[in-house]
């Protein structure tokens, strides 16, 4: 069992991690370089100082280092950039510390707590840098934002569901807390997001007298990976051919005011045509930086792509190929997908409304890693470990 409020002073410094981007330029530009490195490490040299003799689970260290090997492997034969090889290392840190890492009640209670007031600092910011957002800001305004839309309509989601599952006592504080995570995600303009709040609260509606079967998790799950992979290549080949794209298009200008082709089919089409270019490119990758040419770029012109792939699977398979990419999926399964049994006696189906937030993996690189990717781990911990979570739940 777990102490109580054990891991609360993690929890604080977890939670001034993920407000660096939200600080500024100094903070965005040096302290959440540094830190988004070095993080990962501090987190493991926690873990083995307060594990308390706690039970290793073998076969994740096998696949552990297994994953660690082929990131260097890739980095080996392909080359590409330390920044990569070092942030992909850290995200099967991240996955090995919080499959075993479990917070209790108290210790969630205490991070929403934290979120709140982050939350309050959220709203004064976008009130006080002028940011009007609907998918658009300037240099001075987003650097407060996240420096950009994505980035605070993903935090918006995130903030939303921690206030909206974990129990909040004062219903006019929890009431201002989710009505203005709303409003600023709508003035992100992301569609991504409000697609995951939708599917979030579609699951919940649905949950509520319902306890999932684990095999339908599993297979949502996988079938998330493998569309990782996949949506790039349909996104940047197939769909520019398809007729329904000018419609689409139209529609998506007159209502949201953007296109349905962002750029990153630039991106993602030049990283398909190397990876399919040899064998040894498809099954190790291509690295972190590689050059688009001019047939794919908007600049007529070629231009170099360098770590910020917009697809956080995808970024997996172009670093690491189809090796990698396999080992750190099953690695990350493991985590998803855990079983856990509460001290009541009944199985947490709870990791079924961590899904709706893979979805944002498929077109943002922040799903894995830095300080969206410990809010999202904190909230699976929360979703597998929390009887509150699921007699909320339940009782709706």
């Amino acid at each position: 069992m777990i102490r109580k409020n054990r891991l609360s002073p993690f929890l604080t410094v977890c939670m001034l991690f993920a407000c660096t981007p939200f600080l500024g330029q100094l903070a965005h530009d040096v302290i959440y370089d540094y830190v988004g490195i070095v993080f990962p490490f501090v987190l493991l040299l926690f873990f083995v100082k307060r594990r308390n003799n706690r039970k290793i689970n073998s076969k994740l260290v096998g696949l552990s280092i297994g994953a660690i090997l082929s990131i260097l492997l890739s980095f080996i034969i392909v080359g590409g950039g330390l920044g990569s090889v070092i942030g992909n290392i850290g995200f099967v840190v991240f996955f090995f510390v919080f499959y075993h890492v479990r917070f209790g009640d108290l210790e969630f209670e205490h991070y929403v707590r934290l979120l709140g007031v982050f939350q309050v600092y959220l709203v004064i910011a976008a009130i006080f840098s002028g940011y009007v957002g609907w998918g658009s800001a300037s240099s001075e305004e987003a650097y407060f934002m996240g420096n950009n839309p994505n980035t605070l309509g993903t935090q918006c989601v995130i903030n939303f569901a921690f206030f909206f599952l974990m129990p909040i006592k004062n219903k006019f504080k929890q009431i201002f807390l989710l009505s203005s995570s709303v409003l600023l995600l709508v003035m992100s303009g992301t569609r991504t997001c409000m697609f995951v709040l939708l599917v979030f609260l579609f699951l919940f509606y649905i949950s509520r007298n319902k306890v999932w079967k684990f095999g339908w998790i599993k297979v949502f799950c996988f079938s998330l990976m493998v569309l990782g992979i996949l949506f790039p290549l349909f996104y940047s080949v197939i769909f520019p051919e398809m007729a329904v794209i000018d419609a689409l298009t139209e529609y998506s200008v007159e209502n949201f005011d953007k296109q349905v082709f962002s750029g990153r089919e630039v991106i993602w089409g030049g990283a398909w045509n190397q990876l399919l270019s040899s064998p040894l490119n498809f099954m190790f990758g291509i690295g972190s930086h590689f050059y688009i040419n001019n047939s794919y770029s908007y600049f007529g012109s070629d231009f170099e792509m360098n770590s910020n792939f917009h697809s956080a699977f995808f970024s997996l398979f172009i670093c690491c190929g189809l090796v990698g990419y396999v080992l750190l999926m099953n690695l990350y399964a493991k985590l998803v997908l855990t079983k856990r049994i509460l001290s009541n006696g009944k199985r947490s189906d709870m990791n079924v409304y961590f899904l709706p937030f893979m979805i944002i993996g498929l077109s943002e690189s922040t799903l894995f890693g830095g300080s969206i990717g410990i809010q999202l781990f904190i909230m699976l911990s929360m979703l597998l470990n929390s009887e509150k979570v699921l007699e909320r739940v339940k009782k709706c």
